[in-house]
């Protein structure tokens, strides 16, 4: 198991009535205390991919990866990570579009056009190619 899948097991313990009733029992003040101060420092932020996506490489990989592996609203939610690790905001300019417009293109219920998510891979630094290949 690895540390994090452990940690968040951890945590959704403490959220347990049963840990909820020992702990309120507990009469240690002390144990109180440095429980109480493990469990702040268990609490785990949401990951954001977009953090981690800080080179060319790591974008191509990742977009090639789900453009691959990936359904089509997961290739959009891909453009939209990269998006945010170039930023929302110069992303929206140099595709051509106000930040609220590319926000909602690439929200879930957006549903953008082949043309514009050419735009914003071009903003990005990328080409979208599509490609045709025989099921047979």
């Amino acid at each position: 198991m690895s540390i994090i899948v452990y940690i968040k097991v951890m945590y959704e313990i403490f959220k347990t009535e049963n840990y909820l009733k020992w702990f309120k029992k507990l009469r240690d003040k002390t144990a109180k205390y440095v429980i109480t101060l493990r469990i702040e420092r268990l609490k785990i932020t949401p990951y954001d991919p977009a953090e981690f996506l800080n080179t060319k490489k790591l974008q191509k990989g990742y977009l090639d990866y789900v453009a691959k592996e990936g359904t089509p609203e997961e290739l959009v939610e891909a453009i939209k990570t990269v998006a945010r690790a170039k930023g929302m905001a110069q992303t929206a300019k140099k595709a051509g579009m106000a930040r609220a417009g590319l926000y909602k293109a690439l929200s879930p219920d957006g549903n953008p056009t082949l043309d514009t998510l050419k735009k914003i891979a071009n903003a990005v630094g990328y080409k979208l190619n599509i490609s045709f290949t025989p099921i047979n």
